[in-house]
């Protein structure tokens, strides 16, 4: 041990030597065996040369003065420091050692270090600068030093974030992935839990130039190791921090699932419905209120991929039942049928059976059916999800070829759902007169075809006004011996 510490004293010798000594002849000779010595002989003979040079330039560091009056040893050292300082600030790994030679300094030079002036004396760039603050924000190291960073921070990450997702980001070096990696560590999750370095909007802008750049398959993994730690300010729900990402950086189910850990949601404690009903009913109100969300779909295949939960998605649709709700509104619109379309058809229940139950709210029911139906085939159609349908393949496999045809022409129809036809049958019997107008006004709208075999097979339902109706007037429309749909009949 003894050996060690005497060794490691001449190495810094040796150092301190080379330094007092720099010529312009002997400068990129010195400065190469000084990093071999600081590398070879570890972290704390590195510590020192990096606290000698910014002895050695203290009255640099604290002048205006660029111009020659200083003498050459100390112009040296001073453009030994700069040289040294930007290949820190280049590499979020070597940006620890200037945080720990500065905060580990010995001297009236460390303890009045002004950070801010220092990287402005250094003309930094403004991701170096925010390279070189990061580790110093994210640790404990002292109140004034750290206060500095954290302006530097504030001040730079702007134009550090769109120099982040130019390609190179530095000329002519560049940030590899690992070292983004570090740098998104830094700046989101080592800060204390509830003491974030950045607000809202700038932690986003910072991942989605980091997406800009290095493209979203690379860094979810960083996010996925990030975001279970991520630093929020106190008071800070699920809902929010899915909310703050927005629908970009949320896309991934994997990389939800980590923000999901943050709050404890693990497959050690996975989710449980009534949080989940909580959640969407939240986003819901959100969106409605026209706030940005997060990604609905990847939320749902995140939650649902815990292996011990046993989440009844049903009761998430049913949750919507609630006296209030009048209108559709287009963002609630979404958020169901992200559920509906997110959910596995082997899911037990379905979700979409959270329809098939006659809600207190019968009316907003309603509507909310008649605007799933009204969408485009390719946006959301019924029998893309698992049910009972009114005409199938089998019904018609030994039928004359135009049967075949027209039938395949409505297989595919959003009103192939006898589910659908149970609870619009069901609602025809309603003693309000607007349900059953809503009825009315939807059944006008469907597939004729569909409506007359629908009305048919609807099991253990009354013959009502609407249903006697339709079907005479359906009846009439398919005269045996005019129309080929009469064979699909019988």
């Amino acid at each position: 041990m003894e050996n060690t510490t005497a060794f490691q004293a001449i190495v810094k010798g040796v150092i301190m030597l080379m330094l007092a000594t720099l010529t312009e002849d002997n400068y990129e000779r010195n400065q190469l065996v000084i990093r071999l010595l600081s590398e070879q002989h570890g972290i704390d003979t590195y510590l020192y040369f990096i606290r000698r040079l910014i002895a050695h330039s203290r009255a640099r560091l604290s002048s205006d003065n660029n111009s020659t009056t200083f003498d050459a040893s100390c112009s040296l050292s001073f453009r030994l420091l700069l040289q040294e300082t930007q290949r820190l600030a280049r590499d979020p790994y070597l940006a620890e050692r200037f945080r720990d030679g500065v905060d580990g300094g010995e001297g009236e030079v460390f303890r009045n270090f002004d950070f801010v002036r220092f990287v402005d004396r250094m003309g930094l760039r403004p991701l170096e600068r925010l390279v070189l603050a990061a580790p110093i924000v994210s640790s404990p190291v002292r109140v004034e030093f750290s206060a500095q960073a954290q302006t530097v921070v504030k001040q730079e990450l702007e134009n550090a974030v769109l120099s982040l997702s130019h390609n190179p980001s530095f000329d002519p070096a560049d940030l590899s992935p690992d070292q983004v990696t570090k740098l998104l560590g830094s700046l989101l999750s080592d800060p204390p839990a509830d003491s974030p370095v950045l607000d809202a909007s700038q932690r986003q802008a910072l991942i989605v130039a980091a997406q800009t750049k290095y493209g979203k398959d690379t860094v979810a993994p960083m996010l996925q190791r990030i975001l279970p730690s991520l630093s929020l300010p106190p008071g800070t729900t699920l809902v929010q921090a899915l909310a703050q990402l927005g629908p970009d950086i949320t896309a991934d189910p994997d990389v939800v699932r980590a923000l999901l850990a943050r709050f404890g949601i693990t497959d050690v404690s996975p989710p449980q419905n009534e949080l989940v009903v909580d959640i969407m009913l939240t986003l819901s109100g959100k969106a409605t209120e026209g706030a940005v969300i997060c990604d609905i779909a990847a939320l749902v295949r995140a939650l649902n991929s815990f292996p011990s939960a046993n989440l009844n998605w049903a009761t998430v649709i049913k949750s919507f039942d609630v006296p209030d709700r009048h209108g559709v509104d287009t963002p609630t619109l979404k958020l169901l049928i992200a559920i509906l379309l997110g959910c596995s058809r082997d899911a037990n229940p379905h979700p979409v059976t959270g329809f098939w139950t006659i809600w207190s709210n019968a009316l907003y029911q309603l509507r909310l059916l008649d605007a799933l139906l009204s969408l485009p085939g390719d946006t959301f159609n019924f029998v893309q999800l698992p049910g009972r349908r009114i005409v199938t393949v089998e019904d018609v496999a030994s039928a004359s070829p135009t049967v075949k045809s027209l039938a395949a022409n409505v297989q595919g129809h959003t009103w192939n759902s006898l589910d659908l036809f149970e609870v619009l049958v069901k609602l025809a019997d309603s003693e309000s007169t607007e349900i059953r107008g809503v009825v009315r006004e939807m059944l006008d709208k469907a597939s004729a075809e569909l409506v007359h075999m629908g009305l048919l097979q609807v099991t253990d339902a009354s013959w009502n006004e609407i249903c006697l109706e339709y079907s005479r007037k359906l009846l009439t429309m398919f005269p045996a011996v005019e129309h080929p749909f009469f064979a699909c009949r019988f």
